[in-house]
């Protein structure tokens, strides 16, 4: 582990350099904003301190323990949004309004949510969600991701403008400006520099991060006026244009806790709705988004993310942001690309942007409170304006996208009027319902066919392919795919019912089914019943075990009593056998002495060598050897020599062959007076298949030694 975290220490140092340069005004942007609510400059100060905790301990701990090298954590749009939407909850809560320190109490009990937030991405890890997270629709993360980008630009109107807020006491709209003298203008021109900066800078020159170019201009720009045109804004006490006095030094464990271990929670279990719910999406989110991070981070470095030990990770930054009182983080997209794209390959890159960050808030956190709010929030407009998911955007000039849109622009409005967790819920139900229709109407059978134009592979004599051709239509074969659920079965059994007429035999072929539900289950055995009390025929191929998922679904056909209604003897291991088997019923119902039982073929009923002179049959009978396979039993292998050819008296012989990435594919089916093994022994060559004997099977055997 030393000398592994120590590998790319150059590239690692450039990397968490460049992270953590993006990082800062973002940490600051994102920890003013989640607490803006509250409305007083210590507030401000206290939450662009929390911002910087949270890149600082978010970064270093979930760099040390999680599941992706390259990717830097720290406060990110969808956590804040959750977190700041807590704070308002929590002004309007008994246990703050009665508080002798609000403003602790509030950072106390943010502190509680986002360790409880920690504990749920832990157990998420533990219990090996992280895999589940990729099975989130996109139109749901598309959505929510827009949703928070809204709610962010929205929010940085007020501090854009020098606004404290827009509506009155009693709702209606009555703007009141942070200081009446200064007004509008001088305030919105810093931010609109600032956006300026951030959008022109790049174009420039890509040395420079835009956001702290824009945040050091922006911050030129407003102390140039305070100092030749606006004396007020050059006071720094009580000023609430700028972020104010941050608290500097090293940060202290629990230093902000105001509230006793006891009475949390009392709290929690008196109001468990009010904790519970954000902790939860905020394990969630971050969940989430840092995965999400991760799969970027997998693309650029050529490299594959664990992403369970990433949850834990998070889980465990998070908590550590808690012990300090910072904001919660995920992966960030931005800085973990910027700290890739400056070679930072190992956790020491993440971890450097975290100890970086913390040099800085000590060396130059005094400095830092200069900063102007409207800076901020024209680094957080831009910031939001790239979130929004232009792709889901583009979605509305795609008519055959008109589904996806729909679910998109739901979890947009909902995320913006109502709740983020309602909208991801109802995102999920609406995906979910768009998906079951499209289940419900895609065809539950791959192919449907008769057996007078198909046969099995079965070698057939004149007189049974004629049987076949004129009877055939008998035999009815469903090839099923996909989900054989509750809403597939009717249609299935509705079409089974009309394609009845004529039909003696109904093979459901299983090979291409995913998946098996209780109805569909119900449905099959259902139809079998109804076959057989005809007194007709049910069967079912490709029930042969192999993989996982058709084990638990053999399982649970027998469980049910599928299998048991059906018969073993219509159970085969793959279609061919089953239509050779439907196929040998028929022939017998119509030619009953094309399937009697005969005994063996005798040597001279061969139509082989029924050209041969008397003399050459006896010298062939001399060198023929007289063999018996059981049935399953192996007659030759693929790859041995090819020096014997094999004529069947009796019983059935399958040839066997890889074909693509199945084994053992039916090639043909031999039966009495066939021949095989003739190939390999013209061409002098090994064998390219394997022989097998379907039931006990008497054999002569030639040998290519004796022939000559």
């Amino acid at each position: 582990m030393p000398t592994a975290i120590f590998k790319n220490l150059k590239g690692d140092i450039s990397g968490g350099l460049s992270a953590a340069v993006i990082a800062l005004p973002l940490a600051l942007a994102f920890g003013v904003s989640a607490f803006a609510s509250i409305g007083t400059p210590e507030a401000m100060a206290r939450g662009a301190t929390a911002g910087l905790y949270g890149a600082i301990f978010t970064g270093i701990f979930a760099a040390l323990f999680g599941g992706t090298a390259s990717q830097i954590t720290g406060p990110t749009g969808p956590m804040t949004v959750v977190i700041t939407d807590f704070i308002v909850g929590l002004m309007k809560h008994p246990a703050i309004l009665g508080h002798a320190d609000p403003l602790s109490a509030i950072l106390t009990l943010t502190a509680v949510v986002v360790c409880m937030g920690g504990l749920v991405q832990i157990l998420m890890g533990l219990s090996r969600c992280g895999t589940l997270i990729k099975f989130i629709p996109y139109p749901v993360i598309a959505g929510f991701m827009n949703g928070i980008a809204v709610i962010i630009f929205m929010g940085q109107i007020a501090p854009m403008l020098g606004i404290k807020a827009f509506f009155g006491p009693g709702g209606t709209f009555s703007p009141t400006f942070l200081d009446h003298n200064i007004g509008v203008l001088p305030i919105l021109g810093i931010g609109l520099a600032t956006i300026a900066a951030i959008l022109l800078i790049p174009k420039i020159t890509r040395k420079i991060p835009a956001s702290l170019a824009g945040l050091i201009l922006g911050t030129g720009i407003y102390l140039l006026v305070a100092k030749t045109m606006v004396p007020a804004l050059d006071q720094f006490d009580g000023n609430p244009f700028i972020i104010g006095a941050i608290p500097t030094g090293f940060p202290i464990p629990f230093g902000f806790v105001a509230i006793s271990l006891a009475d949390i929670a009392g709290l929690i279990l008196e109001h468990p709705v009010t904790f519970i719910g954000p902790a939860i999406a905020l394990g969630i989110l971050g969940a989430i988004d840092s995965l999400l991070t991760s799969l970027v981070a997998d693309v650029s470095t050529k490299t594959k993310h664990h992403s369970n030990r990433e949850l834990f990770g998070q889980g465990i930054g998070n908590i550590a942001s808690a012990v300090f009182g910072g904001l919660p983080g995920a992966g960030a997209t931005v800085r973990t690309v910027v700290n890739i794209q400056n070679n930072g390959r190992t956790r020491l890159s993440g971890m450097l942007h975290g100890i970086i960050l913390l040099f800085i808030l000590v060396a130059l956190g005094a400095a830092a409170g200069w900063i102007p709010m409207s800076v901020l929030a024209a680094i957080l407009m831009v910031t939001a304006i790239s979130m929004l998911d232009t792709y889901s955007l583009s979605l509305i000039r795609k008519k055959t996208a008109l589904k996806d849109l729909v679910v998109v622009g739901v979890v947009t409005i909902i995320t913006v009027v109502l709740d983020l967790m309602i909208a991801v819920g109802i995102g999920f139900l609406i995906a979910a319902i768009l998906f079951i229709r499209e289940l419900i109407n895609a065809k539950v059978y791959r192919k449907k066919f008769r057996c007078d134009l198909i046969h099995s592979k079965r070698i057939r004599t004149e007189a049974e392919s004629l049987v076949l051709k004129e009877h055939g239509t008998e035999i009815l074969v469903y090839e099923l795919s996909g989900h054989l659920f509750f809403g597939t079965a009717d249609r299935l059994s509705d079409d089974v019912e009309g394609e009845m007429k004529g039909t003696r035999t109904v093979i459901f072929d299983l090979k291409r089914v995913d998946s098996i539900d209780i109805t569909g289950a119900e449905l099959i055995k259902r139809i079998c019943d109804d076959i057989r009390a005809r007194g007709d025929t049910f069967m079912l191929s490709s029930l042969i075990r192999g993989s996982r998922r058709r084990e638990k679904m053999i399982l649970y056909l027998k469980d049910l009593g599928v299998m048991k209604s059906v018969g073993d003897e219509n159970i085969f291991p793959d279609l061919d056998r089953a239509m050779e088997a439907a196929e040998n019923r028929l022939i017998r119902k119509f030619v009953p002495q094309a399937t009697a039982d005969l005994g063996p073929l005798d040597f001279s009923d061969f139509a082989l060598l029924e050209d041969m002179t008397p003399e050459d049959l006896i010298k062939i009978r001399a060198i023929m050897q007289k063999q018996v396979y059981a049935a399953g039993e192996t007659i030759f292998e693929a790859g041995e020599p090819g020096d014997t050819v094999y004529m069947i008296a009796s019983g059935c012989v399958s040839i066997l062959g890889s074909s693509g990435s199945e084994k053992d594919t039916r090639f043909t089916s031999l039966g009495p007076g066939l021949y095989f093994g003739e190939m390999a022994l013209l061409e002098r060559s090994v064998r390219s298949a394997r022989a097998v004997a379907d039931e006990e099977c008497e054999l002569y055997a030639i040998q290519m030694d004796d022939i000559e």
